[in-house]
């Protein structure tokens, strides 16, 4: 993202809360992935803040000219995106390959689709009995780096979301589609990005 000035102004870093001065005539590029930290704008040195007179906070994404705002506490907010995918079907999943839960499956518009396929004795994914049969969702979620990321199942049987590994892959169990949807949640530092899935159109195979 570039911000433009032709007069001076501060910068406030949403994640750090870093007040960093720009000089007039500065084009800062600034990478509104990682705190907002200014990563070409040749001020990467410490700055005496200007003291703000008023705030104005932007989204990140664009070009923005913020000469209007100077002497204001600018506020960049980051607006990273949430990809949710199939999990490949060769992937091992506590202790059965993806293929074995779910067949072509599709993730577009906030709706997620394709086959369960209907398992049995899937001991890996719960040591509960009842939770060792049904339908299984596979699905893996990338955020922008370092953010953590939760998932939950809504109307589910667990009841919270659950915090992904690093590898963003968690395995779902699913009971009624007409009932129950997804709810994804990426946060880094005091920004949040929330998406939610419906599922009603997938098809649960049931057992013979």
């Amino acid at each position: 993202m570039v911000i433009k000035t032709l007069k001076a102004f501060t910068l406030r870093d949403t994640e750090t809360g870093k007040l960093t001065s720009l000089a007039h005539g500065v084009v800062a590029t600034v990478d509104s992935t990682t705190g907002n930290q200014l990563i070409s704008d040749g001020l990467a040195q410490e700055h005496t803040p200007l003291v703000p007179e008023g705030t104005k906070t932007i989204v990140a994404n664009g070009t923005y000219d913020v000469t209007q705002y100077a002497n204001a506490e600018v506020s960049v907010v980051p607006n990273f995106e949430i990809l949710v995918s199939a999990i490949d079907g060769t992937e091992e999943l506590f202790g059965k390959l993806a293929s074995e839960l779910q067949e072509n499956v599709e993730i577009a518009n906030n709706a997620i689709t394709g086959k369960l396929l209907y398992v049995t004795d899937y001991t890996g994914f719960s040591s509960n009995v009842e939770e060792q049969s049904g339908n299984y969702l596979a699905i893996k979620v990338e955020a922008v780096a370092g953010a953590t990321i939760t998932v939950e199942l809504i109307n589910g049987t667990l009841g919270h979301p659950v915090t992904l590994d690093s590898d963003g892959m968690i395995v779902l169990r699913i009971a009624d589609v007409s009932t129950q949807s997804i709810r994804v949640v990426a946060t880094k530092g005091s920004v949040s990005e929330t998406q939610n899935y419906a599922i009603s159109d997938l098809v649960l195979d049931t057992e013979e």
